[in-house]
């Protein structure tokens, strides 16, 4: 014939050790506090870790490299690359290269950036530019960039008044034909 042992006999029996023996309660109370103390030792070092990661300075250089697009999909050979890093450093450090074959790296010194700072990639060539960004996250970081055909702007009030006579000049033209 088998014993059922219910959970509240068990702990006592696991406690106070057979009825008719001496209890091991010492023990038990020296493996809980031992365990305590692993656990209280692991979750400190863990937040340790959680820690630095989020808030140390980049001590490895940080590479930041991608692929830069035109605006019908095919990589573009020396276009002239930009890449700017925001956040905590001021001022800005910026790297610049051109692309080759359609590929670019650049690196940044260890003291230049910190992890959550943002890393902006500006590209531009032939009358086309791009830009693209992310947040730096850890120690090497790809960002593509994808060119745009860009509308020229006009700057400064010559352009503008000389626009406008143009085309006043037309409509005029246009209505004098008319009559």
């Amino acid at each position: 014939m088998v014993d059922r042992v219910g959970p509240r006999q068990l702990m006592r029996s696991f406690m106070y050790g057979h009825p008719h023996r001496r209890g091991n309660r010492r023990l038990v109370i020296a493996v809980v506090l031992v365990s305590l103390l692993l656990l209280t030792l692991a979750v400190m070092l863990r937040s340790t870790i959680v820690l630095r990661a989020g808030t140390a300075a980049g001590v490895d250089p940080l590479i930041v490299f991608g692929t830069v697009y035109d605006s019908s999909g095919n990589l573009v050979e020396g276009a002239d690359v930009t890449a700017t890093v925001t956040g905590t450093i001021d001022p800005a450090p910026s790297q610049s290269t051109a692309s080759i074959g359609g590929f670019y790296s650049v690196t940044f010194n260890g003291t230049d950036w910190k992890i959550g700072d943002t890393v902006k990639v500006v590209a531009s060539f032939g009358g086309e530019s791009g830009e693209n960004q992310t947040t730096a996250d850890s120690t090497s970081i790809e960002i593509d960039v994808h060119l745009v055909s860009t509308i020229p702007e006009f700057h400064g009030s010559a352009s503008v008044m000389l626009t406008v006579g143009a085309m006043a000049a037309l409509i005029l033209l246009i209505a004098r034909r008319r009559r």
